[in-house]
């Protein structure tokens, strides 16, 4: 694999001069539903997409092109890539109806791009005072099982992506048509938590439903130790 170099630690993250590495974080939300009051839980069909840059990597090949540069999905299989798990899903699918269901491409900044096309059942806990007629907020959260002294989950949308001019951090590709229910868009936000004991500042984002548009920023003390999230807030309404 002509990207490796010799020595390469798959297990360690790319560093920057001391700087932590920032993973640009884009969902693109194919369809939502299957809404179940009983279990308290909705369907999720989405790609999410992760960019990063890996300075270790043989990327010079690719830089400066026209377009980005399609390589065999197993490549993510070889280098480091970010450990990201989703705290409030049930259980969660590749999409095996459209193999392979990953991407990786090499952007022509140098950048790697991996996308994977997901299938989630989801947690959703659910406020019934009004039942049909409540107002309901889904939570969907990324997370991150690492400080952002080494790595920092930030939106592909931010004030501080170099890819804020070409995309939205959470993009809705085809309107939902919910029965009984009324669908509002996303919006994101970030959150910056400040933990005391030992662990750093670990990121928090969010994205909720209303307006995409906005993104605000939040700093907390809180005296346990946690991890970074990038929550999708997805409002519905009978």
């Amino acid at each position: 694999m002509d990207l490796l170099p010799n020595g390469y630690e798959i297990h360690q993250p790319p560093a920057h001069g001391g700087k932590s590495t920032k993973i640009f974080t884009w969902v693109q939300i194919l369809d939502f539903g299957d809404i179940n009051q009983a279990n308290m839980d909705y369907l999720l069909h989405a790609f999410v997409i992760h960019v990063w840059n890996d300075s270790r990597l043989l990327v010079d090949q690719y830089r400066g092109r026209e377009r980005p540069t399609f390589l065999h999905h197993k490549c993510r299989d070889y280098v480091w890539t970010p450990y990201v798990f989703y705290e409030t899903v049930k259980d969660a699918k590749s999409d095996l109806q459209h193999l392979p269901s990953s991407e990786f491409r090499i952007l022509p900044d140098g950048a790697v791009f991996i996308s994977t096309k997901f299938i989630f059942r989801a947690f959703c806990p659910m406020h019934l005072e009004y039942f049909p007629f409540d107002t309901q907020t889904c939570v969907f959260k990324i997370s991150m099982l690492t400080s952002n002294v080494l790595t920092e989950l930030q939106w592909i949308g931010g004030p501080d992506s170099p890819y804020k001019q070409e995309r939205m951090s959470v993009e809705v590709v085809h309107e939902p048509r919910l029965l009984l229910f009324h669908f509002k868009e996303p919006i994101n936000e970030s959150v910056v938590d400040v933990y005391t004991e030992g662990l750093g500042r670990l990121n928090n984002q969010l994205a909720q439903s209303t307006d995409l548009e906005s993104l605000k920023s939040h700093q907390k003390a809180v005296t346990i130790a946690s991890i970074p999230h990038m929550n999708i807030k997805t409002p519905f309404k009978a």
